[in-house]
């Protein structure tokens, strides 16, 4: 029988690492599910009532995605230590995911048909419609470029394919 190739010590500490970020989140998700609930906070329409849960929610899905971009290095063997190039694309995954958060919100918020409520109840809010929306693409589109340019970051250089020839 074959051995095995051994991990580095790094290896392993990112893919325990990434998956305790992961879980993390996902139970304290669970866990807070009534408090986090867009319904709850925005039907009050009290900027106090929203700040706390929008905060512990950008605060867990940045947690999540730690977790993620942590558990890739380990699975990939890449160095966020030693390797500049790793830590590079690790952030401008960090910065992607960030921008990509509002999306899920959103769509958490117009699925559970709060927002008609809050557009019905405030008509102003249609004239305000259409620049959010266009917003809103953009940020999309930025943040998918992000996530895809990211995988860049890590490739190997001219140099480092001589070296290793």
């Amino acid at each position: 029988m074959d051995k095995l190739p051994s991990l580095s010590r790094e290896t392993l500490w990112l893919r325990l690492g990434g998956f305790a970020l992961i879980g993390t989140p996902l139970i304290l998700f669970l866990y807070f599910e009534e408090a986090l609930d867009p319904r709850r906070w925005i039907a009050t329409a009290k900027l106090s009532d929203a700040l706390r849960p929008l905060f512990q929610i950008v605060v867990l899905a940045n947690v999540l995605a730690i977790g993620l971009i942590l558990l890739l290095a380990g699975l990939r063997e890449l160095s966020l230590l030693r390797n500049r190039q790793a830590r590079s694309a690790a952030l401008v995954r960090l910065a992607g995911a960030n921008l990509l958060f509002p999306s899920f919100f959103f769509v958490a918020i117009y699925d559970e048909r709060v927002l008609h409520g809050f557009m019905d109840a405030n008509p102003v809010l249609v004239v305000i419609a259409l620049p959010t929306i266009l917003v809103w693409f953009v940020l999309v589109r930025t943040s998918l470029v992000l996530l895809r340019s990211s995988w860049k970051y890590e490739a190997a250089s001219a140099e480092q394919n001589k070296l290793t020839r």
